[in-house]
């Protein structure tokens, strides 16, 4: 444009304003300054991998067991779509699953794609969007012989942390139970939802757009659900999309849903000390109630380690954890009362949520005059010992760890009437005081010492009084 007359952006005529080369020179300059052509200099992460590794990896060839593109335009036979848990059915409007033509860029191949919307709609009041649409596949028998995957195309752009999607699958009939981000073994879940009116608040779930953007792109997820389901199994596939009372973005596109088995990968072997896919622990044994069961799960009441691969293995070792709070029986300092934290201010060997032996003689006692009365703080029990602390802030009185004295602590300490604290794994207070209180009440010498001069007295007693009556 060098020597072209400029039109007068008022009148349409010639301007006078003729661009030359130093004009161009300073807007080269200016370019160089704002940095107007350079790729944006952030490394911005997306929601999904796109760099998926092949399917069957080291393990043989692919054998489909179903596979899905939806290219038939519409949901395919076997496949249905629902909504659940929807708080406000009259003010609901999403539409839920569909097939659909129009696609963002870059997905797999092929015109269609299942695609629920998440709905930028609602105002989280009386008009309450929150609820689940859901995509469920027909059941599909599992082959024999194979551990059984999952694998699928998806495009993601949900309204971060409120609203998300999962899948889900249902083993025999059985309750629709999440597939956990850990049997992912590529692109699994990028977030937990938040507490909200969303039905899948608190799951794991695909969430939120790619930084920087406010949509998503395409990467393939691929789930190992042995473990969650076995060979000879039927099972369901559910894509379920929760949304909150209010707001959305776009949705989520899924596509290619590929169930398959790997034509040389054996069945993992329960029992030989090594991790296996759908193992969660393996003591090296196919026996039940130690611990890892003969499926190598976890059984209830108990803890285990992760086996250690080598020269020979390391197998799971389980201890027992009676109150599920993942703390073993033998360092636990509660062990009938869940305390992971393990909270002991007083340091006495007893976590606080199960030692309201405030007065430290080994036997939670309580108030027979009224709680809070002058009586009862006088009394020297560990319930008058509560009541002079009562609403304040006293560490070893708080039981519960809430930061205040109340009446939920005192109804902690009224469980315990009469009884020691504890019990606990550790070394305690009371271990030192008595011989293991908790058990048998067994007396010590001390204690038998007293119980002897009692009866001696009582005996000298009683023979005073023989004499005077002659």
């Amino acid at each position: 444009m060098i020597g072209v007359n400029l039109t007068d952006l008022s009148t349409g005529g010639a301007s006078g304003e003729i661009i030359d080369a130093g004009n161009c020179s300073e807007v080269a300059d200016i370019i160089d300054a704002v940095e107007f052509r350079s790729a944006v200099p952030c490394d911005f992460e997306t929601v999904l991998d796109p760099d998926a590794p092949a399917l069957c990896e080291a393990f043989g060839s692919v054998q489909t067991t179903l596979f899905e593109d939806f290219e038939s335009g519409s949901l395919p036979l076997g496949w249905t779509a629902s909504s659940h848990d929807v708080v406000n059915p009259g003010s609901f409007d999403n539409p839920g699953w569909m097939v659909v033509d129009s696609l963002p860029a870059g997905g797999p191949a092929g015109s269609f794609s299942a695609f629920a919307p998440d709905l930028n709609q609602g105002n989280c009041s009386d008009d309450n969007e929150a609820g689940a649409v859901s995509l469920d596949s027909p059941v599909i028998v599992l082959p024999a012989g194979a551990p059984p995957h999952v694998a699928f195309d998806h495009w993601v752009a949900i309204e971060l942390g409120w609203d998300g999607g999962n899948v889900k699958v249902s083993v025999n009939g059985g309750p629709w139970t999440l597939v956990p981000a850990d049997a992912y073994s590529f692109n699994p879940y990028n977030s937990t939802l938040n507490p909200n009116d969303n039905p899948l608040t608190g799951e794991d779930a695909f969430t939120g757009s790619n930084e920087g953007s406010v949509g998503g792109s395409w990467g393939q997820s691929q789930v190992d659900l042995y473990g969650l389901a076995l060979p000879g199994d039927s099972i369901q596939l559910r894509f379920d999309l929760g949304i909150d009372g209010c707001f959305g973005l776009i949705g989520w596109y899924v596509d290619d849903v590929h169930l398959y088995t790997c034509s040389d990968e054996p069945l993992p072997i329960c029992g030989d000390g090594l991790l296996d896919i759908g193992e969660v622990c393996d003591d090296g044994n196919m026996g039940d109630g130690d611990g890892c069961s003969s499926s190598c799960q976890v059984e209830t009441g108990f803890i285990c380690t992760l086996p250690i691969a080598g020269i020979p293995p390391i197998p799971s070792q389980c201890v027992t954890d009676t109150d599920s709070d993942g703390v073993g029986d033998d360092v636990d300092n509660c062990n009938l009362v869940a305390n992971a934290n393990q909270r002991d201010t007083d340091g006495d060997g007893f976590g606080n949520i199960c030692d309201p032996d405030l007065n430290n003689d080994c036997l939670v006692t309580v108030c027979t005059d009224d709680f809070g009365s002058p009586e009862c703080n006088a009394s020297g029990t560990d319930m008058g010992q509560m009541s002079l602390v009562f609403f304040g802030s006293d560490p070893d009185a708080d039981l519960n760890g809430d930061g205040v004295v109340n009446f939920l602590d005192l109804g902690i300490l009224n469980t315990f009437e009469g009884l020691p604290p504890g019990p606990s794994g550790l070394t305690d207070a009371c271990d030192v005081v008595e011989s293991n209180p908790r058990v048998n009440a067994v007396p010590t010498l001390p204690e038998w010492s007293m119980i002897l001069l009692s009866f001696l007295l009582a005996l000298v007693a009683y023979s005073g009084i023989r004499r005077k009556l002659r």
